[in-house]
């Protein structure tokens, strides 16, 4: 759980984000500081985890 608690400023931001509508390779890039074009499996991977906290978080299923 400490790690969850010292990156949920990261969440909240990933989530503001998400839910403006902004393509994930912005979010890759703005809020996680990893560019897409040179850390494409990076990107796709912080991808994969923000998706599993949000739905581990919720309950719910998010599509990917």
């Amino acid at each position: 759980m400490l790690y969850d608690e010292e990156h949920v400023v990261t969440y909240l931001r990933v989530l503001d984000v998400s839910a403006e509508g902004a393509a994930w390779r912005e979010v890759a890039r703005i809020v996680l500081h990893i560019d897409p074009d040179r850390e494409p499996y990076r990107a796709v991977s912080a991808r994969g985890h923000s998706v599993s906290h949000r739905s581990r978080r919720t309950g719910s299923r998010c599509s990917a």
